[in-house]
């Protein structure tokens, strides 16, 4: 049982961890692709299909970050739900014969 609760912890890292890098890195495209428009006073058509890309890969990086989190919650819901089991068991009372 002890196996189950590491492997549900490291789980739950692992996706904390994906939805933390594809957020960070959708901040970093959107980053990037607002720089296209500051500091000229109009871009270039290929300028602007670039920076429309970047933003559309950042749309695309915050959709997946969605379920990375959902799996990291459930995970550690099923950690909560493992350690509560094995908490009722200890407390119970012996059998009586």
């Amino acid at each position: 049982m002890r196996w189950r609760v590491a492997v549900m912890i490291a789980m739950a890292v692992m996706l904390g961890a994906g939805a933390l890098l594809c957020i960070v890195e959708s901040s970093t495209l959107y980053d990037a692709g607002q720089r296209v428009y500051v500091g000229q006073n109009q871009p270039t058509l290929a300028q602007q299909e670039a920076a429309s890309r970047l933003f559309q890969a950042g749309s695309a990086l915050q959709l997946l970050s969605t379920p990375f989190a959902v799996g990291s919650l459930l995970a550690v819901v099923g950690v909560l739900m493992v350690l509560a089991i094995r908490w009722r068991r200890l407390r119970a009372p012996a059998p009586s014969r």
